[in-house]
């Protein structure tokens, strides 16, 4: 088995326990990793998928974590640049052939995905929640990705999983995910 984690990030890639089936995990990241069984990369997660194609040589998986996030200043610049990040990288994996591997992928989002960053919201926050958008309401990244895997997985050998988490821990400058640091 093969995953592969595709983060902006600098968290180390825990160790999988010993009793785990064989797995190699694959982590791109901005800072490389330590661990022995990580096979790591920095992939320029901006570039066109033709570039980031490149990179991506010889890596396959069957299992993919997206979590990769990159800020912007406006909602609309975060929908942009988000949404083109997962659908260039996506893309690369079809130049490259990967896809043809793949089974899952998983959409790591964070509070965002629940409106967080909007004002009050209900309590307690559900994965069921409808997702807040509409008239008056400033575009939603993760709802972006989403969609774009959506369209992705029609005729894909592959389907995706949304994971709505409460809290996604990262190192991220003056961004309130820099909880670990």
């Amino acid at each position: 088995m093969h995953a592969f984690w595709a983060a902006r990030s600098s968290i180390p890639w825990a160790e999988p326990p010993s009793n785990e089936p064989p797995c190699t995990p694959y982590h791109e990241a901005r800072k490389k990793n330590n661990s022995s069984n990580v096979k790591h990369d920095n992939i320029a997660s901006q570039n066109p998928p033709k570039e980031m194609a490149k990179q991506l040589q010889g890596v396959e998986a069957e299992y993919l974590f997206f979590a990769a996030y990159f800020q912007k200043d406006s909602e609309q610049e975060n929908w942009n640049v988000n949404g083109v990040m997962l659908k260039n990288f996506l893309d690369a994996l079809d130049i490259t052939g990967a896809s043809k591997k793949l089974k899952r992928i998983i959409l790591t989002t964070g509070a965002i995905q629940y409106g967080v960053h909007l004002g009050e919201l209900k309590q307690p926050m559900d994965e069921s929640d409808p997702w807040v958008d509409g008239p008056g309401r400033p575009p939603n990244f993760y709802y972006h990705q989403q969609n774009i895997l959506k369209e992705k997985t029609k005729g894909a050998n592959w389907d995706s999983v949304g994971t709505y988490l409460n809290d996604v821990v990262g190192v991220a400058k003056n961004n309130l995910m820099n909880l670990a640091t």
